[in-house]
């Protein structure tokens, strides 16, 4: 019976230090799985602007909405069952994701380790700006431009 208790007793911190280390497995995934997930709207954001660039460079007198439009209609119909409205959302999220990082650095991405794309794409212009004079401000100081 004392070697049963014992056990019990050593046993139970054993399973609660596995458990902590799959719970940090799963949480490094998770970071990852973010990190990746807004890449990946970063790049599909820069591809975007770049078609929509395109079109205007080489179409006098398309507007820049005109070509935006263009470019879901080609995009839809790679995507099935995608409805037209949903698609320009997540473009619109993709786009800001795509314009913070091309001003701070898409390696920041990288440094993120909580926030996933959602969050990031319903920033503000003012947090937004916020977070490009703190990139800019930090690296003027490790340059020593103060």
């Amino acid at each position: 019976m004392i070697d049963e208790d014992e056990n019990n007793k050593n046993s139970a911190p054993k399973n609660l230090s596995i458990l902590y280390q799959k719970a940090c497995r799963a949480e490094m995934r998770v970071m990852k799985a973010k990190q990746e997930e807004i890449t990946c709207w970063y790049y599909y954001g820069k591809g975007f602007e770049e078609r929509v660039e395109a079109i205007l460079n080489n179409e006098r007198g398309v507007r820049d909405q005109s070509a935006q439009n263009r470019v879901y209609n080609e995009i839809v119909q790679h995507i099935l069952g995608y409805l037209k409205d949903n698609l320009r959302k997540k473009t619109q999220r993709a786009v800001k994701i795509y314009k913070l990082f091309r001003n701070i650095g898409v390696n920041k991405i990288k440094q993120i380790l909580s926030y996933g794309a959602n969050t990031i794409s319903k920033l503000t212009i003012t947090q937004i700006q916020l977070i490009e004079q703190h990139f800019c401000k930090a690296e003027n100081e490790e340059s020593g431009h103060v």
